[in-house]
């Protein structure tokens, strides 16, 4: 078993999995058994690596229990424990076998030296990864742990896809300066070589946050034999987000390609975030991570703790003997109890073992909800309310009844990158749609002036279409250019004179003045669906919903949400809503009292 490794025949499970299964029913004769750290105390364990100068020796490696109130000198890894269908390797530890995972065996190999011992510390070592307890205390010093490490040193794995090509052009973009560097179309194999270096699985590991942001040092960066610091990478991310702004430069679709899996979430957070900015609330941390991977999702919450507000880690303990339904439920208690527009990060999950009122952040295939901070206040100056039974299983909210969903298009799935401009995409959405406003027109009570589509009317559109915003500088409400570009793209109106005339064709030209418009329309239709109500407002929402679905507009919200009833007189939420002319408050304009507001609201009890 030793310098070998272990077929395991469930090959579905994670490989965190496997290794506590395997270790929970092993013999103290047979693998290394842990002595539990007191938990009064900031003890940690240091993983020795014995030197030696045969790379393909066995490795032989000695834990030692130190204090991080001693400055105790040490290294840091961070690294990305595997995908399953991985065998499980081992590693000699204290004299006996003990499991890790193939890449983070090569990290070991890696960082071994041939003269001296090397002392790191490494979550699947020095934590007893079968101790509940254990987890939850030095989880939370894991701040300390990276913050006051020597050095962190990131492993990517081994050499392949071309990745000292990517490396190289990472060192040279640094040594000469994004400012400064000329990229060339003959170096395309080192542009498609980065692409795949940023698509590696730790660029998009949750931990990595925590472990980038507070090093005191720039971290090492390390892929097979290749290494740099941190900063050479986040030089890379600036010269790549110049190129992208380039539209004109041949090298910017190759940089475009480069920047969909690029760092910049973590420059982002190790850059701008620490304990007493006010971006490094947890609410604000959850959403910059919502596409982040956690092999367990209960870290998905607890690997950001670390970063948060003081107010929110005291409030907040990692538990993981907290199973990640109590886990995420209580996190939604606290989150939407102090603001309830946080329920809008439920985006239907199919995960069914949650309430639909609770986030589900372990969900990677969702979208940013159309909510954004700030934009909207669909419920006026109320203020919210709302209880949750004590199993966690039920928000009883009061809201006002808006309106009731009457017909909807044909939903149109996403792009492989919704973001990134697809001519047909946007064909299929907007026929959509006009399929769907002469449906109106022949089979429902919606005003047929719409179809007409008279100045009011069109201005309706153009703005539900993209939320009355623009995605990418955030602004709201939407530039009236949009309606320009509107009325051109349905041919009622023609592109400006002195917009390009350089352009050989007129197709060209509208095609390039449309596009800003056409850009934000298919980012806000992508996993959306455009609907009617029954008292003909137009509006967008989540994919899921259906007709006779209600819409509705919970007290203190920012937007309007859309339920579907149940049984027993609960109700499913589905996500948030744009229904224009609802927006800033206007359904709760005619409400002067409290009494009042009680009165033309009904309680919701949301399951």
């Amino acid at each position: 078993m030793a310098g070998g490794y272990l077929k395991i025949t469930n090959s579905e499970a994670q490989p965190h999995v496997l290794i506590r299964q395997w270790l929970s029913v092993a013999l103290p004769t047979q693998v290394y058994h842990y002595t539990r750290l007191d938990p009064t105390t900031r003890d940690i364990r240091l993983l020795v690596i014995l030197p030696s100068k045969e790379e393909s020796t066995q490795l032989e490696c000695l834990l030692t229990q130190v204090s991080l109130d001693d400055d105790p000198h040490y290294e840091a890894l961070s690294y990305a424990w595997g995908s399953q269908n991985e065998d499980i390797g081992t590693v000699s530890l204290e004299g006996k076998p003990f499991p890790v995972t193939p890449n983070l065996e090569d990290a070991l190999r890696n960082l071994r030296l041939e003269e001296k011992p090397r002392a790191l510390w490494v979550d699947a070592l020095s934590i007893n990864q079968i101790d509940d307890e254990e987890k939850s205390h030095q989880v939370q010093q894991m701040y300390s742990i990276y913050h006051l490490a020597t050095r962190v040193v990131i492993w990517l794995g081994r050499e392949s896809d071309d990745s000292d090509l990517a490396m190289d052009l990472i060192a040279d973009i640094h040594k000469m300066g994004a400012d400064n560097f000329r990229p060339s179309l003959e170096n395309a194999r080192s542009w498609e070589a980065l692409t795949k270096f940023y698509r590696r699985p730790w660029f998009s590991r949750v931990w990595v946050l925590q472990e980038t942001a507070v090093s005191n040092l720039s971290p090492e960066v390390r892929a097979g034999k290749k290494v740099l610091l941190w900063d050479a990478c986040e030089s890379a991310q600036r010269f790549v987000e110049i190129q992208v702004k380039n539209s004109n430069d041949p090298v910017s679709a190759m940089a475009r390609n480069a920047l969909k899996a690029t760092v910049a979430a973590i420059h982002n957070v190790r850059r701008d975030l620490s304990p007493t900015d006010p971006m490094s609330s947890l609410e604000m941390l959850l959403k910059r991570t919502m596409t982040f991977h956690a092999t367990d999702p209960r870290d998905k919450v607890f690997a950001l703790l670390g970063l948060a507000h003081e107010s929110d880690r005291v409030e907040i303990d990692p538990d993981y003997s907290k199973s990640l339904e109590q886990v995420y439920a209580e996190i939604a208690v606290y989150l939407i109890s102090r603001n309830i527009n946080m329920i809008y990060f439920n985006t239907n999950s199919p995960n069914q073992n949650h309430p639909s009122w609770v986030p589900d952040w372990s969900w990677l295939n969702r979208r940013w909800p159309l909510w954004t901070p700030g934009f909207y206040k669909a419920a006026g100056s109320t203020t919210q309310a709302g209880r949750f039974s004590e199993d966690l299983s039920t928000f009883t909210v009061p809201a006002l009844l808006i309106d009731r969903v009457n017909v909807t298009d044909e939903f149109v799935p996403r792009g492989a990158n919704p973001i990134e401009y697809n001519e047909s995409h946007m064909s299929l959405i907007i026929g959509n749609i006009e399929s769907l406003l002469r449906k109106a027109i022949d089979e429902s009570s919606f005003n047929a002036e719409l179809a007409k589509l008279s100045p009011e009317k069109s201005n309706a559109l153009w703005r539900t279409l993209v939320t009355n915003k623009e995605h990418i500088t955030l602004t709201c409400p939407a530039p009236d250019t949009y309606g320009d570009m509107f009325n051109v793209s349905r041919g009622q109106s023609k592109v400006p004179a002195e917009f390009h005339p350089d352009l050989p064709t007129e197709e060209e030209r509208k095609q390039r003045f449309v596009r800003p418009y056409e850009e934000n329309v298919q980012w806000t239709m992508s996993d959306q669906r455009f609907f009617i109500t029954r008292n003909g407002r137009i509006g967008v929402g989540p994919r899921h919903l259906q007709e006779t679905d209600l819409i509705v507009v919970f007290w203190g919200a920012d937007m309007p949400c859309v339920l579907r009833e149940k049984g027993g007189g609960h109700a499913q939420f589905l996500g948030p809503v744009y229904v224009h002319g609802v927006m800033d408050g206007e359904a709760f304009k005619h409400i002067e009292t409290k009494a009042a507001l009680e009165a033309q609201s009904e309680l919701f009890l949301l399951r």
